[in-house]
């Protein structure tokens, strides 16, 4: 079964509650993703319906089709297998909203950053305790590098080196853990 291609479908969903309610929305494109999990399914269906073997590979396809399929999340096109690794994803979504609103006071709680979140908060004007964080894009390094105050990330485990460049060029006063500031000054113009 092919989706037709016209104008893309957007498909709405939403966990626990819809999103008036408190709950985190987001989008599924309709693109090619979909239609090959449409076509795995499809596949899987017709098995079912003629009494053939449903196999392992057919499990298989239908898992990696799934895992390609792409979300958008607050702006962030994501792979959907990505997302299990989002641990706090709801809770997270709600100090977004917080902050939205000019409410910085949990921000220490996020457990991950979205690039566009970096940006947007690369112009606030007081310090930034991102405790929460245990890993930073270099995206997110480079937005973040930008910012005109403190920067805390005391549960920082690891950077790439990329993002040690970007978090080297920053100017303000910068709190990682000591290992990670000696990864950081390799990169500090002399």
């Amino acid at each position: 079964m092919q989706i037709p291609s016209q104008e893309p479908q957007i498909f709405n969903e939403a966990t626990q509650n819809p999103p008036e309610q408190g709950g985190l929305s987001f989008e599924v494109e309709n693109n090619e993703a979909l239609g090959n999990v449409s076509d795995v399914l499809s596949s899987i269906q017709e098995s079912i319906v003629h009494d053939k073997s449903v196999t392992a590979k057919d499990i298989l396809d239908l898992k990696k089709s799934l895992g390609d399929l792409t979300v958008d999340i607050e702006g962030m096109k994501i792979p959907i297998r990505d997302i299990k690794d989002m641990q706090g994803l709801v809770e997270n979504k709600k100090i977004w909203d917080e902050i939205n609103e000019g409410n910085y006071e949990n921000i220490y709680k996020l457990t991950f950053l979205f690039d566009n979140a970096a940006e947007h908060l690369s112009v606030h004007k007081y310090s930034l305790y991102l405790d929460g964080l245990t890993s930073l894009s270099d995206k997110a390094a480079e937005h973040l590098s930008r910012h005109q105050d403190s920067l805390f990330f005391d549960n920082l485990v690891s950077l790439s080196d990329t993002a040690c460049q970007f978090l080297a060029q920053f100017r303000g006063n910068l709190y990682v853990q000591a290992e990670l500031q000696k990864q950081i000054n390799r990169y500090k113009k002399r």
